[in-house]
């Protein structure tokens, strides 16, 4: 039988069906064989994505084997951190290195391109631990290093350099480097590679505030994530959670939900976990918008879950804590806030982080609601103060998108403070900046406060235009729905309806409402009648028709 695996899979390579040249080598136990076949065709299951295999025909050859072999410990190092497992990595890098001075090379390029994939893993891992400078020294190293045609892994460095400057606050740095791994997928015909630098560069313009740019980079990396006849790659996710969350911003709620559901499907078959976890973050601010706060609760519970696993790209926790932060303090539970606060290692005059995007905001937002409640107390001039320092840092490094942000946070403080002139002047900053890209949700989020500041800029004649199209969508969304249902749905049904959007079932749906499993059933039957509905699915899609959720 082995000796019949092993001519299926010579018979296989002959035809150039990889996969299956693989699997019958393994089935005939030629460990040896298997090994050569991995090396031979690993590098272009890295340009495909196809991480999933590759780490499968790793994982199934003896260890001590891959411990031998320089290029399968560069490759199980990559497919470690692709995956999540970024803990071993580095040791099988230090292999790999070891093993150049024990073996020979059949030329001076494989020994310098097998170096270069080294420090560009390395430098991959060090942006993961939040080493701005090791980033810098080992993506540079790759670059000199690794061949001027060895495109896919020059442009992997590129993404790491990318990201350190990115770390350092220097987005136009950034929004290069990717620009540069763009076009060196380009010259390697790798449209995974291409798409993905566009959705950073796209993140770069989006912290610039150039909206409309951003969509174009991301509609771009759209269109090069996708086969004959339209059908998506897995790696359109994160191109299709980016255009999401701008539709957000620009309050199409609706394709917003759309774009971010499909992204999330493709980033989960993709497996890439910093990509998923990306798409957790954009799914629930379009969750936030929709005032579903159920299904905001359950994408953050599977977001930490994820993140017990593994190690992220540091500046997702930020955005995920902003996410938990207006969903306390949208229904009212300001006490998680603080304790969110008491508990995050950040302080109002602690060192500020352009690499965790600036987390103090998240802070800054928490010690805001403080002050709101209780305008009297130390909270006001702790905000004012925390918020004046991370004006400057947005200022000083063009980041207009946080500058916004800040300057309403800002606006908001003084307001509690009952400084009306100096909430009016911040907001109009806030509005000049915001205005060329159309920001919508940053400012009608903020709910009541944000209506009476836009109120008085309309008043003051200050961007009133703009102001007036922005106080008018607040208006629409804080209006009372009307619901056409013959019979209305009832406190308790509304709240199992919110729950019916989430991936919660009967039995815990109950322990959240702290009602029996009966209760549950009965409720979701009488939904389902007033719907006319009689599945789960539809049910949710008829209450968002409606307006319920």
């Amino acid at each position: 039988m082995s000796r019949l695996h092993q001519r299926a899979s010579e018979w296989f390579e002959a035809e150039g069906f990889v996969e299956e040249t693989v699997a019958h080598a393994f089935a005939a136990r030629d460990d040896e064989r298997a090994a050569r076949l991995v090396e031979k065709y690993a590098g272009d299951l890295l340009h495909r994505t196809k991480f999933d295999i590759l780490a499968s025909w790793l994982g199934a050859l003896p260890e001590e084997l891959v411990q031998t072999r320089p290029w399968l410990c560069v490759y199980q190092a990559w497919t470690q951190h692709w995956m999540g497992n970024r803990e071993g990595g580095e040791g099988y890098l230090e292999a790999a290195e070891q093993m150049l001075n024990r073996l020979p090379f059949s030329t001076e390029r494989e020994r310098r391109t097998l170096l270069g994939y080294i420090a560009t893993a390395r430098a991959h891992y060090a942006l993961i631990n939040d080493d701005i400078p090791r980033v810098l020294e080992q993506g540079q190293k790759a670059l000199q290093l690794l061949p001027a045609d060895e495109y896919f892994m020059r442009g992997s460095a590129a993404i790491a350099l990318g990201g350190a400057y990115e770390g350092l606050g220097d987005v136009a740095s950034a929004e290069q480097a990717y620009a540069e791994c763009a076009a060196d997928g380009i010259k390697g015909g790798y449209s995974y590679r291409v798409a993905s630098a566009l959705c950073y560069m796209g993140r770069a313009q989006v912290k610039r505030a150039r909206l409309p740019k951003a969509e174009e980079s991301f509609r771009e990396a759209l269109a090069l994530s996708q086969g004959p006849g339209g059908r998506r790659f897995p790696y359109a996710g994160l191109p299709l959670i980016k255009l999401g969350e701008l539709a957000c911003e620009w309050n199409d709620l609706e394709s917003a939900r759309r774009d971010v559901d499909e992204g999330m499907a493709l980033c989960t078959q993709l497996g890439q976990v910093d990509w998923l976890a990306e798409a957790h973050a954009a799914l629930a601010r379009v969750q936030l918008a929709q005032r579903d706060f159920a299904g905001v609760k359950d994408t953050l519970r599977q977001a930490d879950r994820l993140s017990r696993t593994t190690k992220v790209d540091a500046w997702i926790g930020r955005w995920l804590d902003d996410c938990r932060l207006r969903l306390w303090l949208s229904t009212g539970q300001l006490d998680e806030a603080i304790r969110w606060a008491q508990t995050s290692g950040l302080s109002v005059d602690g060192d500020l982080s352009y690499h965790h995007d600036l987390p103090h905001i998240n802070l800054a937002r928490v010690l805001v609601a403080q002050a709101v409640q209780q305008p009297s107390g130390l909270h006001l001039d702790e905000a004012l103060r925390l918020l004046a320092r991370l004006l400057y840092a947005t200022e000083s490094v063009g980041w207009v998108h946080d500058t916004i942000k800040i300057l309403i946070l800002q606006a908001l403080a003084l307001q509690a403070r009952g400084d009306g002139e100096g909430a009016l002047a911040a907001l109009a900053r806030a509005l000049t900046l915001a205005e060329p890209s159309g920001y919508v949700r940053t400012f009608i989020d903020e709910g009541a406060p944000m209506r009476e500041l836009l109120l008085q800029a309309i008043a003051a004649d200050v961007a009133a235009s703009y102001a007036g199209k922005l106080l008018a969508a607040l208006e629409e969304e804080t209006k009372p729905s009307r619901s056409p249902l013959v019979e209305p749905l009832s406190e308790r049904e509304l709240e199992v309806l919110r729950l019916l959007t989430t991936s919660l079932s009967s039995t815990e749906i109950a322990q959240e409402l702290f009602i029996s499993v009966n209760t549950v059933r009965s409720h979701i039957k009488n939904i389902y009648g007033k719907l006319d509905v009689h599945q789960r699915r539809d049910a949710v899609q008829r209450a968002r028709e409606l307006g319920l959720l």
